[in-house]
């Protein structure tokens, strides 16, 4: 759903909330891969390395194993927080003009 009235201060302090939980809950298990590491393997070689293994691999981190045992949690990050939360998202929302609209699609085909 699209939400235009929600001040960006109150979305911020949702993410943050977001955020700090994945780093809570991941920080006790190695570093996992983002899943467009493995589609980017996929798509290199789809032959070698086809669409199954792809999601057998994400899915197998530790971490992510873990999360997917943790529906609310999931809920609360997404599937793959490991590419939610990389390093350069916000500085990329903080660089956008303040009166800039900022809509993010998920589409399912």
């Amino acid at each position: 759903m699209l939400d235009l009235q929600c001040p960006r201060a109150q979305a911020a302090a949702k993410a943050r909330r977001a955020f700090e939980a994945w780093q809570a809950f991941a920080s006790g298990y190695p570093q996992a891969r983002a899943m467009s590491d493995f589609r980017a393997r996929h798509f290199a070689d789809p032959e070698g390395y086809p669409q199954t293994q792809v999601l057998e691999d994400f899915r197998t981190q530790p971490v992510i194993a873990a999360l997917l045992d943790n529906p609310e949690l999931e809920d609360l990050v997404g599937e793959d927080p490991v590419a939610r939360f990389a390093d350069d998202f916000n500085e990329y929302l903080d660089a956008l003009p303040a009166d800039a609209y900022v809509v993010r699609v998920l589409y399912h085909g």
